[in-house]
């Protein structure tokens, strides 16, 4: 202690205070230093160890966030660019949508406008028929009693030449020709006696020409596919050649008996040779067959007389001889056979005759008349 210490009284409630100075590094060291130094060192490398311990964790840390901002930083970006392919194939599919609904819209537009041209269409041949009506009805309004009756000889001639190309009525043709002649002899015109002479000719044409009797011909054909029990198949000919032997004159002994023998046998005894086999009779279910076929190859030939089909009919009536020939004998079918010859020469569908020309000659003497009166 120091002087000043000592001179300063001591309080009776603070102990004394123990003033430690400082050892020298020089000063030799006891043995209690000797066993601290040993501590130190151990809690430094503890410290140490742990400092190094504090020091990887925070790496690894700092490391495992990296990593997690790598990933999420990846993921961040596949985000982005699956945004922007879906925004992508959003605005692909809204073209193709605009692109569909434009086409239907482009399509059911040019349907409607073609199905209102069809309408237009429609109405204006509407409008043009009912203007060429009005026309007529204003021109046969305009007409007298002459031009009416002229009008009813037109109709007239249009419907006999009508009847007779289309259904091939000859009576209703004459009767339409004649009561046209009728009108043309009350009107007493003589610049229609051209007409009147065409009309006469044509009439007379009509009843000269022959006609079919095609109800004759049917009930004819109706008859005979009605009576073929009559007709029998063929008989089997016996032809060919015969075979003969010669024989030489008899001999003496046994061998001439045997050969006398042998040639009165063969006198009863013909060999034929034929060069096509020999056919059996049908039975009667073949016959039954045979007739219905040719029943049905004449029920055909009618059914042509009644739709007036003469290629067909001819067609019919040939096949129907062609099978009487191969088929039956020929005595029990000759005269079917010429029954149907005779019907094979008819012409159920002949080429009528022309009655246009009146009706030429009265629509050019009209015309020319029409025209004289406008002019006038």
């Amino acid at each position: 202690m120091s002087e000043t210490e000592d001179s300063r009284p001591a309080r009776p409630d603070t102990p004394p205070r123990r003033i430690e100075t400082p050892a020298r590094k020089d000063a030799p060291q006891g043995p209690a230093d000797a066993t601290q130094k040993p501590r130190r060192s151990g809690a430094t490398l503890a410290a140490i160890f742990l400092s190094l311990i504090a020091i990887l964790i925070t790496l690894g840390g700092l490391g495992a966030g990296y990593w997690a901002w790598r990933q999420l930083h990846a993921q961040q970006l596949a985000q982005t660019q699956d945004a922007s392919t879906l925004q992508t194939q959003i605005a692909a599919a809204q073209a193709q949508l605009r692109n569909r609904v434009s086409q239907q819209a482009v399509a059911t537009l040019r349907s409607e406008v073609s199905a209102l041209q069809q309408q237009v269409q429609t109405q204006t041949r509407t409008i043009d028929t009912l203007n060429k009506a009005i026309e007529r009805i204003r021109t046969l309004a305009q007409r007298d009693p002459r031009g009416w009756r002229v009008a009813e000889v037109e109709y007239l001639m249009r419907i006999a030449r009508y009847r007779l190309d289309l259904m091939g009525d000859y009576a209703g043709s004459i009767a339409a020709l004649q009561a046209a002649n009728r009108q043309l002899a009350v009107l007493a015109d003589p610049n229609l006696l051209p007409v009147r002479q065409a009309l006469a000719h044509e009439i007379v044409t009509l009843q000269d020409f022959k006609q079919p009797d095609r109800v004759g011909i049917m009930l004819e054909l109706a008859q005979l596919a009605n009576h073929l029990d009559g007709l029998a198949p063929p008989r089997p000919t016996l032809g060919g050649t015969p075979v003969s032997s010669a024989h030489s004159p008899a001999q003496g002994g046994w061998r001439g008996l045997l050969e006398t023998v042998w040639s009165a046998i063969s006198s009863h005894i013909v060999v034929r040779h034929y060069n096509q086999p020999i056919q059996g009779m049908p039975d009667a279910e073949a016959l039954l067959y045979m007739n219905q076929v040719l029943r049905l190859r004449l029920e055909a030939a009618r059914l042509a007389v009644m739709r007036g089909n003469n290629t067909e009919y001819h067609d019919e009536l040939k096949a129907a001889l062609s099978w009487l020939k191969d088929h039956y004998a020929p005595h029990t079918a000759t005269r079917l056979k010429q029954q149907l010859q005779a019907l094979l020469k008819h012409d159920i569908a002949p080429t009528p005759p022309d009655i246009g020309r009146s009706l030429t000659l009265l629509q050019k003497l009209t015309r020319g008349t029409a025209a004289a009166g406008s002019g006038a």
